[in-house]
């Protein structure tokens, strides 16, 4: 078996790992969503802060291995549903943020943000922090 008959199998016989995807903009989902099942995690998808708190709840008793969660969002946005989150009572899981403006990065010390990442996400690096927390 060489070594790419060696990574799919692995990557098939591994648990689904889950991620909740809460961007906004449709084209950048579609090219999360892509990456990740690439990497054989699966996505749920959120298009704003409100939706990923119900999404949560739902799942409150089998929540995400992570959240990759944008920062500028109708509705609700990344700030607001990480002071949200953080009174919900849900299971905390880690919160990888994107954002394009850097001045709108949380505080270090803010809740369950484990790593923030520029807009536009290098992917590499995204997969790479997954695999560190998303476990």
């Amino acid at each position: 078996m060489d070594n790419d008959t060696r990574d799919v199998a692995a990557r098939q016989s591994a648990p689904t790992r889950e991620i909740l995807v809460v961007e906004d903009d449709e084209d950048l989902r579609d090219i999360l969503v892509a990456t990740l099942r690439r990497e054989g995690y699966e996505a749920t998808l959120a298009g704003d802060g409100h939706r990923a708190l119900q999404v949560l709840a739902l799942r409150r008793d089998d929540p995400p291995a992570a959240i990759v969660l944008d920062l500028m969002m109708p509705r609700m946005g990344g700030r607001a549903f990480l002071d949200a989150y953080e009174l919900s009572g849900l299971p905390m899981v880690p919160v990888i943020v994107l954002s394009s403006a850097p001045e709108s990065m949380p505080r270090a010390d803010e809740r369950r943000v484990v790593s923030y990442m520029r807009k536009p996400v290098d992917l590499a690096r995204l997969v790479e922090s997954l695999a560190l927390w998303a476990s």
